[in-house]
């Protein structure tokens, strides 16, 4: 078995010990919020909102959902309907009726889940170098072993490195093998960039008609970048050569985005 600088030496059986630091941080981030979304709440026009289509927002795993998930309730409030299941599961056709003032669905399903039903829409999403997003999911099922998730089964059971992970068919190119599968970049009415955060919530808030500078807190964010030097060449470019085709969508993805963001942004961060 291959062990790289991330394998399952990592792993710890899963424990109530809590970090007084992290609960500080989420305390912090979590006040921070309350603030953001007051003020998106008061910025928000109901008239200009209400005359968009339905959003249908696709939350894939690992790219920032949670955070935004946060602002979509600001603007929508009590019309955002969450639909979470299980994203290793191939999406069922008998999803729950959405209720009758339904204005926003969020949560983790394919972006034709609701074509059905729900032919005037708009999809909304965001997306995240798929490397990243490999690594983040192997170290949030570390941490977080989620027994209703196959994937997370199979690491646990099974004892997997990180490339071993990465291969399994239910991590490889996720994002156009599932959740955003067949779509063009031109279907989506916004499409964030988790690398590119705080410009990519200035974007969608510009879009949705909210004029407002505002830097969002993270919530349930990982420190992958800070650690990435760790990961061994090798292993990089595996996971690369696995995801080639998730990593192709995100590369036109990012370009398309950095011409839209030019337009309230005199340029992307570095």
């Amino acid at each position: 078995m291959h062990c790289s600088a991330i394998d399952i030496s990592e792993y710890r059986p899963p424990s109530l010990a809590v970090s007084l630091f992290g609960i500080a941080a989420k305390g912090v981030a979590g006040a921070q919020m309350l603030v953001a979304k007051h003020r998106i709440r008061a910025a928000a026009r109901p008239d200009f909102i209400n005359s968009l289509p339905v959003m249908i927002s696709v939350h894939v795993p690992k790219t920032g959902g949670v955070a935004f998930r946060s602002i979509l309730h600001a603007i929508y409030g009590r019309t955002l309907c969450l639909r979470y299941g299980k994203p290793d599961e191939k999406e069922k056709r008998d999803l729950p009726v959405i209720p009758a003032n339904t204005r926003c669905i969020h949560g983790h399903f394919a972006s034709d889940a609701f074509d059905n039903i729900l032919p005037n829409k708009a999809l909304i999403t965001w997306i995240r170098h798929p490397v990243q997003q490999v690594v983040s999911t192997y170290r949030h099922f570390l941490r977080n072993p989620d027994p209703a998730n196959r994937s997370s089964r199979m690491l646990h059971d099974k004892r997997l490195s990180l490339r071993e992970f990465a291969a399994l068919d239910g991590i490889r190119n996720i994002t156009t093998g599932y959740f955003l599968k067949n779509r063009r970049l031109d279907d989506f009415f916004f499409l964030g960039i988790t690398e590119h955060f705080d410009l990519s919530i200035a974007l969608f808030l510009s879009l949705m008609g909210i004029k407002m500078d505002l830097r969002m807190p993270r919530l349930n964010a990982d420190r992958f970048r800070r650690r990435a030097s760790v990961l061994p060449e090798e292993d990089l470019r595996q996971i690369s050569l696995l995801n080639r085709q998730d990593i192709e969508w995100y590369e036109e993805a990012l370009r398309q985005f950095t011409k839209a963001a030019g337009a309230i942004s005199p340029g992307l961060p570095e």
